[in-house]
């Protein structure tokens, strides 16, 4: 399968994911992108693993490298990039994220530094 293919096949496979799911326009356009990325690079590692094989074993082993386990880099890439999108959008985990971000954002902010607690005692002062 030629490299073009693979990133044809991400696009129509992300977009009729897309389009049966609800996430918000700007993190399906960053989850795109990214994954466009990712599939270029899948393809780029799997070049490679075939010239390695080419180069070990031989033409005939590259050729049946790259007829069968050559395709799985691609489609392996584009199958756990959707669950990974599946798995942070089921468990929120974005939101947890800036969530921990906040906090320890307000902990080391430099107005906001906690006062000690100054006890106050029960007496009473009275008018001499």
């Amino acid at each position: 399968m030629q490299e073009s293919t693979v990133l044809v096949l991400y696009v129509l496979i992300i977009l009729v994911f897309f389009k049966r799911t609800n996430i918000s326009g700007f993190r399906k356009v960053l989850y795109f992108f990214i994954g466009l990325f990712g599939t270029f690079f899948a393809n780029v590692a799997r070049i490679y693993a075939i010239i390695m094989v080419d180069l070990q074993s031989g033409h005939t082993a590259m050729m049946d490298f790259h007829n069968t386990w050559g395709e799985l880099f691609g489609f392996g890439f584009i199958f756990s990039f959707i669950l990974m999108i599946v798995c942070i959008e089921r468990f929120s985990l974005v939101e947890r994220t800036r969530g921990g971000f906040q906090k320890v954002a307000s902990k080391f902010s430099k107005g906001k530094t906690p006062q000690p607690m100054v006890e106050q005692s029960n007496t009473v002062q009275t008018k001499t």
